[in-house]
């Protein structure tokens, strides 16, 4: 199936600070922040009214799922950009090539902004986040509604906590629209254990 970037949407950078990760890890942190972009445009797309249940079940053959059997989803992080480091990687939004027209794309130019303030208002025990935000970037398409990430931050802090060996871990998301400008940042910081 084709997909086309919503250069609209900016990048989402992700860069990790601490003892190496494996495979298995950067994949449950990619597929984790793939699966909050996924809910948090369906959730944009049906209340735009682009999507309904009926098109959703034409298109993909069931019900609602933030990645249905048929393994296609709405939209997809498309990796920009990998740098040598623990982790330093730049992603761009995708959409479906049928959901590619301007009306969906000015809706989904606000998701990654969405999924990083999600991100920063769920509570984890023994990581400390903090955010940066720009309210004033992407206004129009920002929701104030509550996107339910809990059980994929839970995965990816998990992940983190376990190859952290008690040390420091700092995991940053940073939301840029063009060049270097910032319009929403997350910083995950674990505290050393003794």
């Amino acid at each position: 199936m084709r997909y086309e970037i919503i250069e609209e949407a900016g990048e989402l950078e992700i860069k990790y600070e601490g003892p190496a990760l494996d495979a298995y890890s950067l994949g449950v942190i990619q597929l984790n922040l793939h699966e909050m972009c996924e809910k948090e445009a369906t959730n944009q797309l049906f209340g735009a009214g682009l999507l309904s249940w009926k098109s959703r079940f034409d298109l993909y053959g069931g019900p609602l799922l933030a990645v249905t059997h048929t393994g296609e989803p709405v939209v997809r992080l498309q990796i920009t950009g990998i740098k040598s480091g623990s982790l330093n990687e730049t992603f761009k939004l995708t959409v479906i090539g049928i959901l590619g027209d301007p009306f969906a794309r000015s809706v989904l130019s606000g998701v990654i902004s969405n999924v990083i303030t999600g991100i920063a208002g769920t509570p984890i025990k023994g990581i400390t986040s903090r955010l940066r935000s720009r309210q004033e970037v992407h206004s129009s398409s920002r929701r104030r509604a509550v996107l339910d990430v809990g059980e994929n931050i839970v995965s990816i802090a998990k992940t983190l906590s376990e190859h952290s060996d008690g040390q420091q871990v700092k995991f940053r998301l940073t939301h840029r629209v063009t060049g270097d400008e910032t319009v929403d940042e997350v910083v995950w910081e674990t505290t050393p254990t003794e």
